[in-house]
């Protein structure tokens, strides 16, 4: 597709922070599993790898680095929709806006991946592991299929193997599941608007590009 075309590699600039991985969510012995995996403190642990980003600069991160080559996103949900601050933030928005993190973010070093110290590395897992976690409760939506995607992008484009060939499967099941109404969340799959028909028809192709 057009769309889809050959750019030149450029990243944003982004503040990652150490603390909130997914980690630090059990290392508390005197809260519950069910407290540790409730969906308000997966969220704490997403936000708190970069909480000194708002979501417009997430916003505008995509727009300068992703969106020329990966429209998926519909422009309401990073324009008229974009919640002010994390606070009013939804979980599976707040997810989406770590993986476009991830993609837009520079590599300390050729050997990132190799290094214990790197920030990059400890977003990349913890982003495996918040997808994984959304998954186990339940949570399946148009934000997750997405973030399922650019999680993707950031394996193949990184060329992090097996990893991509496994995770672009789960992308593939994610989105048949939305599809086809069958998500845990019990949301209807049916677009409420041509802008919603669209995002998910560009989602669509950016997965079957991806898995090409």
């Amino acid at each position: 597709m057009s769309s889809f075309r050959q750019e030149d590699c450029q990243y944003e600039t982004i503040t990652l922070s150490s603390s909130g991985s997914v980690t630090s969510l059990t290392t508390n012995p005197t809260i519950s599993p069910d407290e540790t995996l409730c969906p308000q403190r997966i969220k704490a642990a997403i936000v708190g790898k970069f909480r000194e980003t708002e979501p417009k600069d997430v916003a505008l991160a995509y727009y300068r680095t992703m969106q020329p080559w990966s429209p998926i996103i519909a422009e309401s949900r990073l324009g008229d929709q974009l919640p002010a601050n994390w606070d009013n933030a939804t979980l599976d928005f707040t997810l989406l806006c770590s993986t476009i993190m991830l993609v837009c973010t520079a590599p300390e070093s050729s050997t990132w991946m190799n290094s214990n110290d790197s920030l990059l590395k400890d977003l990349y897992l913890s982003t495996k592991s918040w997808i994984a976690l959304l998954e186990g409760i339940g949570v399946n939506s148009t934000e997750v299929v997405q973030s399922r995607l650019f999680l993707t992008t950031f394996e193949v484009t990184h060329g992090l193997y097996p990893a991509a060939y496994i995770s672009i499967s789960g992308v593939v099941r994610a989105a048949e599941i939305l599809k086809r109404g069958r998500d845990l969340e019990t949301r209807s799959s049916e677009p409420s608007s041509e802008e919603e028909r669209v995002e998910l028809c560009m989602t669509w192709a950016a997965i079957k590009v991806m898995d090409r």
